[in-house]
């Protein structure tokens, strides 16, 4: 082969290497076209090319890299940025002037922040919710168990002349007030259990009871004093049905029904000293012919213990 026509050769090649590289996206910094899934309508020449577009057919190439700009720039459109579910707004200080004490109810605020669907849009929506926290100037433990124990006397007021010293155990819960967050006291629920002897009695000499009580502590904040209200039913086994001479209790187990105003006069927040008085009622609804019933008034006393105390706020 002449020389001239190897050189004539070479100079084809390059000329047609130079062309397709000109050609091609890459010599430009672009990617290539993928093959996005476009029907093949409107194409000239009834062109098919299996489900895709060729890059002649694309508006406009698309570039590899995307550039961001380093400073921030102003939110100009879409929902507003997401925010903490909860904000806690403390609450204002006291002035520095002031010489009275400080507020004893101690409160806090918090904003929630609420994302609503609303087609394509978004719909916040913030939401105060006021939260209320037990200070330690209230002297009832709100939440913790105690055990209450009393003794005392109570006398009949009707025709019966049945008189019995009692003592009695309970066992109670304060309720925490979250459902009633509004009112500065709080519930108790407690379960009893008693016993008493008729000391000064025509029939009878002892007896034996059960049974469940609900309370209300109204409760003043940083005062030892707390007064209650509470009331219960329960049964009780006695003697006195043997005696078959009297009319007003017939059968071995009866009724009660009661109600009581206490005291509590707190020691320490884990101790209270306590007084109540009230009414008692025990019969057995008519189940047996000798059903009269005893109606009684009468006071106790006693204390009651918190535990743990280290439950508390």
């Amino acid at each position: 082969m002449r020389v001239h026509t190897v050189w004539l050769a070479l100079f084809i090649l390059g000329a047609c290497g130079s062309a397709a590289s000109a050609q091609s996206p890459l010599a430009y910094g672009m990617q290539p076209y993928p093959m996005y899934p476009i029907p093949n309508q409107g194409l000239p020449n009834a062109a098919v090319f299996q489900g895709s577009a060729p890059p002649a057919y694309y508006p406009q190439p698309q570039p590899r890299v995307m550039y961001v700009p380093a400073t921030p720039v102003p939110w100009t459109s879409g929902p507003v940025p997401a925010q903490p579910a909860s904000q806690p707004i403390p609450a204002p200080a006291a002035p520095s002037g002031s010489s009275g004490p400080a507020k004893t109810d101690s409160q806090t605020d918090t904003v929630v922040v609420t994302e609503l669907g609303n087609g394509g849009g978004h719909d916040w929506h913030l939401r105060r919710r006021h939260v209320r926290e037990e200070d330690d100037t209230n002297w009832l433990p709100k939440g913790l168990w105690d055990v209450q124990i009393l003794g005392g006397y109570y006398c009949d007021i009707g025709a019966a002349n049945y008189n019995w010293a009692q003592s009695s155990i309970r066992l109670g819960k304060v309720c925490t007030g979250e459902c009633l967050s509004h009112c500065c006291g709080a519930f108790e629920g407690l379960i009893e259990i008693n016993g008493g002897y008729a000391d000064d009695s025509d029939f009878g000499h002892y007896f034996i009871g059960f049974g469940p009580l609900l309370r209300y502590n109204f409760v003043h904040l940083g005062s030892r004093i707390v007064p209650y209200i509470q009331a219960g039913v329960g049964f009780q086994y006695n003697d006195a049905y043997k005696d078959v001479n009297q009319p007003y209790l017939g059968s071995r187990i009866q009724l009660t029904a009661q109600g009581q105003l206490g005291l509590r006069v707190f020691l320490t927040k884990c101790c209270s000293l306590d007084l109540e008085g009230g009414f008692q009622h025990i019969s057995d609804l008519g189940m047996s012919g000798r059903s009269d019933g005893i109606d009684a008034i009468g006071g106790m006393f006693g204390a009651t213990f918190f535990f743990p105390c280290c439950g508390r706020h």
